[in-house]
C-alpha cells in the first residue's frame, strides 16, 4: 500500500533533514577549530612612497594682471570707478549744526541736527558718524538735551538742544478770539475800554499828599494810563471783527443750505409722470 506525501508532509520532511544537517557539523566541530596569527609587521603591505619634489608657481608676476584692474570686466565701461571711502580724510569739517532733537529710548538713541547753512536735518545713531560734508563728526554721547560730537584731531563738541528764545516766528494766537468762540457767545460781549484815571482827569484834585506817598513804589503815569487804553481798544476791535468774520459766514453757510434745499425741492421725483 503505497501513501502520497501531500504539500504538509513534504514541508515537514525538508524541515527534519535540516536539522539533521545542522547536527551533523555541529558534531564534526566545523567552525570551532581557528585561531588567531601572531602579530608579523613583515606580513604587512608596504606603504606606496611619496616623492617630494619642488615646483614653481605657474601664475606670473603681478605685473602681468595690471591691465585687469585698469580694465574691470564686470563694469559696463571697463573703466575703474572711483569710491569714496567716508571718515579717511585727515581734518573733518568745522562742525556747524544745530541740535533739533534728542531721542532715547531702550532699543534707540537717535539725534537729529539742521546744517545751518543748507537747512538740512541729518538723523544719525550713537556710535555713527554724520553724513554728508560731515562725515568725519561722530556722535559719542547723548543726554536728553544735549549731545557730544567727536571730530578727530579737532576734539570733541558738545551741542544744546534748541530752545524758542522768544525771538522770531510768528505771534501765537490769542486763546479766546477765535471766530468760532465768538459765534458761540462763550466769550460774550468784549469788555468796555477802562475809564480814564482819576488822575489824568484831575490831578490837583486827586492828588496824594507828599508827605504819605511811598517813594519805593512806582506811581502810574499818563502814558502808561493811554497805552493800556490803546490796548483794551485794539483787543475790542479785533473782537468785533472776529465776530463780524464769523457772521459772515454763518450767513454763507446758511445761503448755501437753502439753495441745496430748493434745488432738492425742484428735482424731478422717480414716480412722476411727464
Amino acid at each position: 500500500m503505497h501513501t502520497r506525501l501531500d504539500a504538509r508532509g513534504w514541508v515537514l520532511v525538508a524541515f527534519a533533514g535540516w536539522a539533521l544537517l545542522c547536527v551533523i557539523v555541529a558534531l564534526t566541530g566545523f567552525g570551532g577549530r581557528y585561531r588567531l596569527l601572531a602579530d608579523d609587521p613583515a606580513s604587512a603591505p608596504p606603504l606606496p612612497k611619496v616623492v617630494l619634489a619642488s615646483t614653481r608657481s605657474t601664475l606670473g608676476p603681478l605685473g602681468d594682471y595690471a591691465e585687469a584692474s585698469n580694465r574691470p570686466l564686470f563694469y559696463p565701461d571697463r573703466k575703474p570707478m572711483t569710491v569714496h571711502v567716508a571718515g579717511t580724510t585727515n581734518a573733518a569739517q568745522a562742525l556747524n549744526v544745530i541740535l533739533t532733537s534728542v531721542i532715547l529710548t531702550p532699543t534707540l538713541q537717535m539725534a537729529i541736527v539742521q546744517d545751518v547753512q543748507t537747512k538740512e536735518s541729518m538723523r544719525v545713531r550713537e556710535g555713527q558718524p554724520l553724513g554728508g560734508a560731515y562725515s568725519g563728526w561722530k556722535l559719542v554721547a547723548m543726554t536728553p538735551r544735549s549731545v557730544v560730537f567727536d571730530g578727530g584731531s579737532q576734539g570733541q563738541t558738545t551741542l544744546g538742544l534748541r530752545v524758542y528764545d522768544g525771538h522770531g516766528g510768528e505771534e501765537p494766537t490769542r486763546m479766546g478770539l477765535t471766530p468760532q468762540a465768538i459765534a458761540s457767545g462763550a466769550l460774550g460781549a468784549p469788555p468796555p475800554p477802562p475809564p480814564p484815571s482819576p488822575s489824568v482827569m484831575d490831578a490837583n484834585a486827586n492828588a496824594v499828599p507828599p508827605a504819605t506817598q511811598d517813594p519805593t513804589v512806582a506811581q502810574p503815569t499818563a502814558d502808561d494810563t493811554r497805552n493800556a487804553a490803546a490796548d483794551a481798544a485794539d483787543a475790542a476791535a479785533n473782537a468785533a471783527n472776529a465776530a463780524r468774520q464769523a457772521e459772515m459766514i454763518r450767513q454763507r453757510i446758511e445761503q448755501r443750505r437753502q439753495q441745496v434745499q430748493a434745488q432738492g425741492a425742484n428735482a424731478p421725483q422717480p414716480n412722476d409722470k411727464r
